[in-house]
């Protein structure tokens, strides 16, 4: 199987329902974050990528 074009896991309980999405779009406002061809682990207070294979 081919890799996905990106992975973004969410390492963090949600206090509301619409908590991930609320950080999700706070990540798509980062200038210069790719996520692309990359693993994303987003903690609450760090955000981490690898390169996928």
């Amino acid at each position: 199987m081919p890799s996905p074009r990106g992975v973004i896991y969410l390492r963090f309980r949600p206090h509301t329902p619409e908590e991930p999405a609320s950080i999700l779009l706070n990540l798509l406002q980062i200038e210069g974050l790719q996520f692309e061809e990359r693993f994303t682990v987003v903690d609450r207070d760090r955000i981490r990528q690898r390169p996928l294979p």
